[in-house]
Formats: C-alpha cells, structure tokens, sequence
C-alpha cells in the first residue's frame, strides 16, 4: 500500500517582502521548500545587516579598538617587557617569544591602521556606488577602485601570511609561558645545561600580557555574539510582521 505526499502547494498567494512594499506572487511552491528559501534568505539579510552595522562609525570605531589593542597595546608591552627583562635566564624561549609578537604585533597594527584610514578616504565614494545599478555604479566606483584593489592586495599578500604567523606563534607562546615555572632564587652560578624555570619577572610579565589578550579575545566574542543576536531578533521581527501582513505566509525573496 503506497501513501501519497500531501506536501502543501501554494498557488497564487501574496507575500510582502522585507526591503520593501513590492507584492508577488508565489507559484507551485511547497512548504519545505518555502521554509528553506525563507530561512537562507534571513541568513543573507542577517549578513547583509551586520556589514551594514560594521560600516557604521561605531562599527569601524570597534574594529579600530581592536587594531589598537592587538596591534599596538599588547605588542608594544611585549617590546618593553622583552627590553627589560629579556637578558634574564629561562628555560623556554620566552624572550624570543616576545620580541617577534611585538615587532609583528607592531607591523600588523600599522598596516591595519593604514588600510582603514585609505578606506575611510574612500568610503562616501562606495556608499553612492552601492545606491546605483550597472554601468552609473561603474563609473560612480571608478575613482575609488585604485584604493579598493590595492587594499585588498596588501591585506592579502602582506597581512594575511603574517597574521596566520603571529596566530600560530601567539599559539605556540603558550606551551612555552605556561610550561614552565618562575624563580627568584636563580644563582649566577648554575649550569646552562642543567638550569630549569624562568626568572619570576620576565615570566610573570608574560603571562600577565596572555592574560589580558584571553580577556581583550573574551570581550570581543561575547559582544560580537550579543551584537549578531540582537540583528538576529531584529530580521525575525521583521519576518513576523511581514508574514502577518502577507496573510500568514512569508517569503523573504
């Protein structure tokens, strides 16, 4: 004995779509497949309203916080940290670790800096492009394509090899400053060959900059996640209201 599939199929109901007042019409459309259309096309709108709230002066004044602290603050602590107590013995190669995530820390957060300020120069220049369609969003973009290819050419040939780089050395750093234990009692008469712990100050220092990026990494993904809830609750909102008044169906497309 066979059974039939009753999935349901829509003709010729109306919907309202979010981005604006436009009325269509769905044809021949069942409801699993009116459930996964609607659901990437939130997942879409949700992406498109995050770029949105990056572009924004707060969301570039985050992302500049951000640069400032992993590119300038923790690297910069590194270098100090490293200037004052790198002479001191240890049995792990802290004082190597901190002079080549501060000097990289440093190149990174000048180039980020750098990048974002040749964006904002051209920023109101893509802002009147994005509101235009073919060839006038063409020519709108012309004078700020320079800076937009040569953007993406330093951010993908220079910044992306040496952040990969300073993520896994930030990584390996640390196995190095929590394997192994600080001392305040180190004699200058040990052996090299048999010492064991790290000066107390260098160590100390070090650990203390990790704790810090644990709290600065914390920080940013507790508000990128609150942020990314409430757009999520927002585009329901609007699924919700539209659905209401296209008569119960809805249909973000």
């Amino acid at each position: 004995m066979t059974q039939t599939d009753h999935s349901l199929i829509v003709h010729g109901t109306p919907y309202r779509a979010l981005d604006d007042d436009t009325i269509g019409i769905i044809e021949d459309i069942s409801t699993d497949e009116m459930m996964l259309r609607s659901a990437n096309a939130r997942i879409t709108l949700i992406r498109e309203r995050v770029g949105e709230r990056m572009g924004t002066l707060s969301g570039r004044m985050c992302l500049s916080l951000l640069n400032a602290l992993s590119g300038f603050v923790l690297p910069v602590l590194c270098l100090y940290v490293y200037y004052v107590s790198g002479g001191a013995p240890c049995d792990k190669p802290v004082a190597g670790w901190l002079y080549t995530y501060g000097v990289l820390g440093v190149l990174l957060g000048v180039l980020g800096v750098w990048l974002q300020v040749r964006n904002a120069s051209v920023a109101p220049i893509v802002a009147h492009a994005q509101g235009l369609e073919g060839d006038a969003r063409a020519a709108a973009m012309a004078p700020a394509m320079a800076v937009v290819a040569s953007n993406g050419c330093i951010a993908c040939c220079c910044m992306l090899p040496v952040s990969t780089f300073v993520c896994f050395w930030w990584i390996k750093g640390n196995f190095d400053v929590w394997g192994t234990y600080p001392r305040e009692d180190i004699s200058a008469t040990e052996s090299i060959a048999t010492f064991a712990g790290c000066d107390a100050t260098l160590l100390n220092s070090a650990r203390g900059i990790y704790l810090v990026s644990y709290a600065i990494i914390l920080f940013f993904c507790v508000t990128g996640c609150a942020l990314l809830g409430l757009i999520a609750g927002e585009v329901l909102r609007e699924a919700d209201r539209a659905s209401a008044a296209g008569g119960g169906v809805n249909r973000m497309v």
